[in-house]
């Protein structure tokens, strides 16, 4: 473990700059980015830890380990911070700045479950895919086979009426 401390005094700021890279649009998160895969990277199998270390390759792990958090719908960096993020942008786009913070300040990420749950499973599927794991349309359409036009506007009468139900 105190080799693995030195490798992280000296890449940290290295890291630091890759993080706030694969986060342009969420800067104020890159550091928790960081954090939280050293941790998971802490917190795995000690003897894998020192083996990475031994081999000369920790460097390359965490680098790839920060990729995979940043960009994984399945990580827990993701589950934690950026998914919620990400749907509030979406949910706050069309609203004024006054309400966006009142909405922001009312709705804790359990209620946001709920009233995602409460939609149509298909447009449920299609807004976790557009909105959470960073799906554009064009991408949408090339997967699904679904026209982007119809994408589209399932994806705007989902947040309609995730907006509906949360602003009254």
């Amino acid at each position: 473990m105190n080799t693995f401390n030195i490798e992280i005094e000296k890449h940290y700021k290295e890291w630091q700059k890759l993080c706030h890279e694969l986060l342009p649009a969420h800067k104020d998160l890159a550091d928790d980015l960081l954090h939280d895969t050293l941790m998971k990277i802490i917190e795995a199998d000690q003897d894998k830890l020192e083996d990475i270390i031994q081999r000369g390759k920790i460097h390359a792990y965490v680098t790839s380990a920060l990729r995979l958090a940043a960009y994984s719908s399945n990580s827990s960096f993701n589950y934690s911070f950026m998914k919620f993020s990400r749907m509030a942008v979406e949910l706050n786009g069309d609203i004024p700045d006054d309400l966006s913070s009142v909405i922001a300040q009312r709705i804790g990420k359990e209620q946001l479950d709920i009233y995602i749950s409460r939609l149509p499973f298909f447009e449920r599927e299609l807004l976790f895919l557009y909105a959470l794991d960073g799906f554009s349309y064009g991408q949408l359409s090339k997967e699904t086979g679904i026209p982007k036009p119809y994408l589209y506007q399932t994806i705007k009468n989902a947040k309609k009426i995730l907006r509906k139900s949360i602003t009254r």
